[in-house]
């Protein structure tokens, strides 16, 4: 069986700040044929046979060998068969020896001001082939006379992932990995993404090579996976989409693109509640989750959990997911007791992962993930699983089976919410020697979808989002385990991956902490100002919300409060402040407008290990920077001043930051009152206050259940407030806390809707 790496395209872009172009090397005008009954226009040109644009990378007993496809490339077609929203070109031909026939597919997408790439190959020989790559870019770079000035300017970023750094292009000195997806843009916003997109087919690897005068050289690579082609058998590769917009248009018009054939009805809602791993790790018990349970029935009105999750420690062994002996009740007695709580039973599963020891393993050793050499795929003992784990392989029948009848099992017991962890370890060689590992992922998750039903809510444990989970998980993790030492690793990946909540599935940032420090836990590294800046980060994401501490320890109830704040998460879409053109990120937050008027609320905080103060303007933020805005500082709960144009924060320690809304006061200079801030939910008023009804005379302000039962609300009003009704709360002291600036402070909320009523005199 020969063994195939496919080179496929070499493409120049032509960048200037306004005008991106595609066209093949030393093509020059052709003629043309517009059928107007199938809206196809063909044409063709001899004078591209010379362009020396394809290549095929042959692997084979002589080594690599490159054949070039210029001299066989047969007709170029354009169409409209994606509708309005897309034209098609479409480039055929074969390799010399006649083995493989190919169509590059370029489609223009010029409402999203791109363009994407794409290859079909068919095996023509008489014996299979295993295709491993398609190289879809092999070059990409400016014209000679559009040559990158002041390199230091342009910033690389890894889109699809947190692990990957984000680089100046003047820092690459060697071959570097981005990822599936790349944006590329200099201070000014100048630039481009690009990254996977249609029909999810393979994955993506993008490699930046170092700049030579000036110029870019990037490598997009289809993995193909070592898939088996077979006599006359066609494949495609995945198809790349690239973007020249603005940076926050690029990136998210991409983000929607990449799953849009994938998404499905599920809904992408995030969850929040409590789970146990960081609590006691595999040492829990059943009388461990009763205590957390109980507590949680006590206090309620505080840890308003949707879902209380039991994680792993509870199972016989991995592929054996019965209770075991410190779970003699069994799991259903545990289900049915947080039912009876008010709460969603969750449970940790690691469906692909099994002991050596276990007896279906020993059975079906064919059904079990091996090595290129034959040998069994082994992780290394730890001291979580002291007998180390083997992997199943989803991709046979009899382990679609046996993954069926885990998630099934669960479901039966009544857990309505599935954490899927170690989903991430699949590569080639498979059992299945059709599957990429993109479509070997997918099919996984398609497995845990059929057999657990639409209506339980999956989380896929990951370390990024996965493009291949679209339409299948509810939630993915998108970044690494933000335990109690690496909580500073955990915001870079939140900061860096906003884009994909709520688009490719709703963003899980594992957990956040009630405290830096409860009886029974380990301290948080980076103190109360890390933890105060990941619980407001983690807030204001939108995301996934569940907190790991031991609830049920003494002195816990102090901090859940810290809880309460962030149910239920915003509705707003925050964005990371200078993605996409800038390698640091202090600032992140959304703007709303609530009953007219405008506001926005922004985290900002110092990556540093220095002490430093951190500046926001208005324009970059999206605010008008021609008005006079009310700043109010969430975590000290007090009127910061009127800010013009920026603002800067206070010296902040490392890791330390300010929570902060800002709110347009142009009103007040009309006699009408502006509320300017809450302490209630971590979105500074825009989630709790439900409406505001504010004339010269009379301010109402109308609450929902969100947020906190007590806590205080400011009013920027030259005029004195008074005091006229209130509803469902109590409202506790009203002070004059500067000049113009009022706080109420109520306590007692209860029940949905709640009000207060002020006379203005």
């Amino acid at each position: 069986m020969n063994k195939i790496h496919i080179l496929v395209i070499y493409c120049i872009l032509c960048c200037s700040n306004s005008f991106i172009s595609l066209k093949a090397k030393n093509s020059l005008p052709y003629k043309s044929d517009f059928n107007k009954k199938t809206g196809v226009l063909k044409f063709s040109t001899s004078m591209i046979h010379s362009s020396g644009c394809f290549m095929v990378k042959f692997a084979g007993k002589n080594g690599i060998q490159d054949l070039s496809l210029k001299d066989f490339i047969k007709h170029i077609q354009i169409g409209n068969s994606l509708a309005d929203t897309s034209a098609m070109d479409i480039y055929s031909g074969v390799d010399s020896t006649h083995a493989l026939e190919f169509d590059l597919i370029i489609r223009n997408y010029k409402a999203m001001k791109g363009f994407s790439v794409q290859i079909k190959l068919k095996n023509n020989s008489l014996k299979p082939i295993n295709l491993y790559s398609i190289d879809l870019i092999n070059a990409l770079k400016p014209a000679k006379r559009n040559k990158l000035n002041n390199l230091n300017n342009w910033v690389a970023t890894p889109l699809a992932t947190g692990y990957f750094p984000i680089l100046h292009i003047s820092d690459i000195d060697s071959v570097k990995q981005f990822g599936e997806a790349i944006s590329l843009f200099d201070k000014d916003g100048n630039g481009f993404v690009a990254g996977p997109s249609g029909n999810g087919l393979a994955d993506i690897s993008i490699r930046m090579l170092p700049s030579l005068n000036g110029q870019l050289s990037l490598d997009i690579e289809s993995d193909m996976s070592g898939i088996r082609l077979d006599p006359d058998e066609e494949r495609l590769s995945q198809e790349v989409l690239f973007i020249f917009d603005r940076p926050e248009n690029a990136i998210n018009n991409w983000a929607h693109a990449a799953v849009e054939k994938l998404q499905s009805s599920i809904s992408l809602l995030p969850m929040n509640g409590w789970c146990s791993w960081y609590d006691k790790t595999t040492n829990i018990t059943e009388e461990s989750i009763k205590d957390v349970i109980d507590c949680f029935r006590k206090n309620r009105d505080q840890l308003p959990f949707r879902v209380i999750q039991i994680d792993d420690g509870y199972q016989v062994m991995d592929g054996d997911w019965n209770p075991n002996s410190k779970f003699n009740g069994g799991l259903t007695s545990l289900v049915k007791i947080i039912k009876e709580s008010g709460s969603v039973p969750g449970i940790w599963l690691s469906p692909i992962k099994i002991n050596p020891a276990n007896q279906w393993a020993k059975a079906n050793l064919s059904s079990l993930k091996h090595e290129y050499d034959g040998s069994l795929s082994l992780e290394e003992p730890n001291m979580f699983h002291p007998d180390g784990k083997l992997t199943i392989d989803a991709t046979s029948p009899k382990a679609r089976d046996f993954i069926s009848g885990i998630i099934k099992q669960k479901v039966d017991e009544g857990f309505r919410y599935l954490k899927l962890d170690f989903c991430d370890l699949i590569t080639p060689p498979f059992y299945n020697p059709k599957m990429t590992s993109f479509q070997a992922y997918r099919n996984l998750f398609k497995i845990y979808r059929q057999a657990a039903g639409d209506s339980i809510y999956i989380m896929g444990c990951t370390v990024n989002p996965e493009r291949a989970t679209a339409g299948l998980a509810n939630a993915n993790r998108i970044g690494p385990d933000a335990y109690r030492g690496g909580v500073r690793r955990a915001m870079d990946y939140l900061l860096r991956l906003q884009q994909f909540n709520g688009v490719w599935s709703a963003n899980d940032p594992d957990v956040f902490y009630l405290a830096d420090s409860i009886k029974g836990a380990d301290l948080v590294q980076g103190g109360m100002d890390l933890v105060k800046t990941w619980i407001s980060a983690v807030g204001l994401s939108g995301g996934q919300a569940f907190i790991s501490d031991p609830v049920d320890a003494l002195g816990a109830s102090a901090y859940f409060r810290n809880f309460d704040i962030l149910v239920p998460q915003i509705k707003e879409k925050s964005k990371t402040i200078g993605f996409g053109t800038t390698i640091n990120f202090t600032k992140f937050g959304f703007n709303n407008i609530q009953n007219g008027i405008n506001n926005g609320v922004y985290l900002l905080w110092n990556p540093s290990t220095k002490d430093s103060t951190i500046s926001i303007s208005f324009n970059e933020i999206g605010l008008d920077p021609n008005k006079e805005y009310a700043v109010y500082s969430f975590w000290d709960n007090k009127f910061d001043g009127i800010a013009r144009k920026n603002w800067n924060s206070k010296i902040l320690r490392p890791s330390a930051s300010q929570l902060l809304r800002f709110t347009d006061i142009s009103k007040e200079k009309e006699g009408i009152p502006v509320v300017i801030g809450s302490n209630l939910h971590i979105s500074c008023g825009n989630t709790e206050i439900e409406n505001i009804v504010a004339t010269s005379s009379v301010i109402k302000i109308s609450l929902n259940s969100s947020g906190a039962k007590c806590g205080s609300i400011l009013i920027y009003s030259h005029r004195i407030l008074s005091l006229s009704a209130f509803r469902n709360l109590k409202v506790k002291e009203i002070t004059q806390i500067s000049p113009n600036v009022w706080k109420v402070e109520i306590n007692e909320r209860q029940g949905t809707e709640q009000t207060i009523e002020f006379d203005i005199k």
